[in-house]
């Protein structure tokens, strides 16, 4: 008789993975928008009286993967953010910067056993800088 393990992944755990992998087949930014030169992204918890991460700044250059994916900046939250549609819908239409805000579907220990929904807003800006087109 054969045993059969199956692994039990919550639904978070599965869209991380499906990023993850995505990730890993998108591509770099030079090879999929070769006029960026750099994009500057600012992520901001946007909670108001709540004990909230630090802003965090990411500079990204040609070299980096075009999929973003950044973990929720509670180090107890198993959520994360995919600002990927978003930036790549600003540099399909050439602009220069963008902006926005999400919510993470990620969960977090609470008293007892139980976890709770983080439901931390972090508001994102970004400003991209792109080379001048020759010939």
């Amino acid at each position: 008789m054969r045993l059969v393990t199956r692994s039990r992944r919550s639904p978070l755990e599965k869209q991380l993975d499906r990023a993850q992998r995505r990730r890993a087949a998108a591509g770099t930014f030079a090879e999929n928008f070769p006029l960026v030169e750099r994009i500057r992204l600012e992520l901001h918890p946007m909670d108001p009286g709540v004990a909230s991460p630090v802003r965090q700044l990411h500079e990204l250059f040609p070299p980096a993967a075009s999929v973003l994916v950044f973990n929720c900046p509670h180090g107890d939250c198993d959520g994360f953010f995919d600002l990927t549609d978003a930036v790549d819908g600003v540099l399909r239409a050439g602009a220069a910067e963008g902006a926005g805000a999400e919510e993470c579907r990620g969960t977090r220990p609470a008293p007892g056993v139980t976890r709770r929904p983080c439901r931390l807003k972090l508001g994102y800006r970004f400003t991209v800088t792109y080379r001048a087109k020759t010939g």
